[in-house]
């Protein structure tokens, strides 16, 4: 992350990824939820895509954990054990594209166990895309700028927000100063 990103970021990749792993262990499901809406907004505020591949990663955690049917097999128990492992991994190395391999492979277990176990046609993690770039709009970026953070198709995301009536509501941000920070940043990153 550079320096001008850092002034509106409320907490470090890796501050963010100790939380997670304390929460996870705990299997304090509320916590979690809390640190993915914290990952959702620093990648809007920052526009950047690893905040946003950690809170698809906690919201493919959370859920895989509250459901009992896959939280009680033993291959969810050794997955969760690997997710821990990559975690940690993720902490001891400095190097951003590496952070974002080890997030990677966190979301290819979530897949994978949601494969696996699960019980639905659709899958964890592109509900997940999904859902979270639909925060990402109420935070005020566009559809199209949303759906490209959390790689999502845009007319999942469109037709989610008409399902949501999200997009007859207030934008969340809090004062004009973050809109403009908001603005810095995705011009700087030539998102607008």
């Amino acid at each position: 992350m550079s320096d001008d990103k850092n002034s509106k970021i409320e907490i470090s990749y890796n501050d963010l990824v100790k939380q997670i792993i304390d929460a996870f262990t705990r299997k304090d499901l509320e916590k979690l939820h809390i640190l993915e809406n914290q990952a959702i907004e620093n990648a809007v505020m920052a526009y950047d895509r690893l905040f946003a591949e950690i809170g698809i990663a906690i919201y493919g955690i959370r859920k895989l954990d509250s459901k009992m049917h896959i939280s009680s097999k033993e291959s969810w128990v050794n997955n969760s054990k690997e997710i821990l492992k990559i975690l940690h991994s993720f902490l001891e190395t400095e190097n951003v594209e590496q952070k974002k391999i080890n997030i990677s492979k966190v979301i290819q277990i979530i897949k994978d166990t949601d494969k696996q176990l699960g019980r639905y046609v659709t899958h964890v993690i592109s509900d997940a895309s999904v859902k979270l770039a639909s925060s990402a709009y109420a935070f005020g970026l566009s559809a199209s700028q949303a759906s490209s953070l959390f790689n999502c198709d845009k007319e999942q995301l469109m037709n989610y927000l008409g399902a949501t009536k999200m997009s007859d509501e207030d934008k969340q941000f809090k004062s004009i100063k973050e809109r403009l920070h908001l603005l810095e940043v995705m011009s700087k990153n030539d998102k607008i």
